[in-house]
């Protein structure tokens, strides 16, 4: 999830970006869209971040979705850890 400090104001838009972890992206995971859109009123959005199915015992993973650029917002804590769970 990208949340605002508070409600927008203005149209912001917030672009964001998937690191591997355990969980390698591409392989684990297909990475969400690139930039997240807030219309006025608005305080926070779900990324989805979809799971690649496999047949791996490997147990949970992580990785990091990081927000790196915003017009309308500004990034505060850019920084949040995702976990996939193991599904075998």
């Amino acid at each position: 999830m990208v949340s605002l400090s508070g409600t927008a104001r203005q149209p912001a838009k917030v672009l964001v970006r998937t690191q591997s972890g355990t969980a390698e992206n591409g392989r684990d995971f297909i990475p969400p869209g690139r930039v997240v859109h807030f219309a006025v009123g608005e305080k926070s959005k779900v990324v989805e971040v979809r799971v690649r199915p496999d047949d791996k015992r490997e147990g949970d993973e992580q990785f990091t979705l990081e927000a790196i650029w915003a017009k309308g917002a500004e990034v505060q804590d850019g920084v949040g850890v995702g976990t996939t769970l193991d599904d075998d």
